[in-house]
């Protein structure tokens, strides 16, 4: 039996989706459409946020988060992440993290040409274990 490799599904998907565009729409923006559209709540953390520093901050979320599926291990990167989220910074709910990553993969769903059931599995895979380690420091 194979074992399937879901950082190099992901890794491969991840290239694809994020350098993706389309009708005219980036994956970021269409991801920030989709999480602002899925909760009022989630709405309410962007009246007064920079979309352009909004967009920097997800691709180099997606990277760390990425990074800790590894080993479990959060470089100080997600660690700033995590404390930025908590209750104590911009109070961001554990519950949101799964409106977070549904929204994720339907956007991946639509930016990644080469998307099959297994590189959504692979999206899941990999980010899971940071956004509960994020949820956890909540």
């Amino acid at each position: 039996m194979q074992m399937i490799d879901y950082e190099e599904i992901f890794n491969m998907s991840y290239w694809r989706t994020t350098q993706n565009v389309v009708d005219g729409v980036s994956f970021v923006e269409h991801f920030m459409n989709s999480l602002l559209d899925a909760s009022e709540e989630i709405r309410g953390f962007f009246v007064h946020s920079d979309g352009e520093a909004f967009s920097q901050g997800l691709i180099l979320a997606l990277v760390h988060l990425a990074g800790y599926f590894p080993d479990h291990i959060p470089d100080r990167v997600l660690e700033g992440i995590a404390v930025r989220h908590n209750r104590h910074g911009r109070a961001i709910k554990p519950h949101l993290y799964d409106i977070f990553l549904d929204c994720m993969l339907e956007t991946v769903v639509l930016y990644d040409p080469e998307y099959e059931e297994h590189v959504g599995e692979a999206w899941r895979h990999v980010l899971s274990p940071g956004l509960e380690y994020i949820k956890s420091q909540y």
